[in-house]
């Protein structure tokens, strides 16, 4: 139902009827809401002899960690925008899929991933980061 983003190559004639990626996604799911919105209009392929190198998360550090608190800000803000632009009759059961999320973070005490993501569900601005000092 979509293409990884990471590797696309779209027409020019997708483009014009389409549109451009939403920018108020900035990651994640803005390639799930590109293909969205051209369903029916385009079809979606790939290349199976093509090799892409792509470090997932190296630029927003979750490579290594397998998720930080910026990237389930946006994940989760992501997630329930999506939702709500395209499947608004579904929002409840993916807000009640979002809360038991960071409820089993809570339980695991990763409190500053669960208060980011919490924060992009209800889609609150992130937090600034802290600034470390030398002590």
């Amino acid at each position: 139902s979509y293409v990884i983003g990471a590797a696309m190559l779209v027409r020019r004639a997708y483009l014009e009827q389409v549109g451009l990626m939403q920018e108020d996604y900035f990651l994640y799911y803005e390639e799930i809401d590109w293909c969205t919105r051209g369903k029916g209009k385009f079809r979606l392929g790939y290349a199976p002899n093509s090799y892409v190198f792509h470090k997932e998360g190296a630029s927003i550090g979750t490579a290594a960690s397998g998720g930080s608190a910026l990237s389930n800000y946006y994940l989760f803000r992501s997630r329930v925008r999506f939702t709500a632009r395209f499947y608004p009759g579904l929002l409840a059961p993916v807000l009640g899929a979002c809360a038991w999320d960071i409820f089993k973070m809570l339980v695991k005490r990763k409190f500053p991933i669960a208060q980011a993501a919490w924060r992009g569900v209800l889609q609150l601005p992130r937090l600034p980061s802290t600034p470390r000092t030398l002590a």
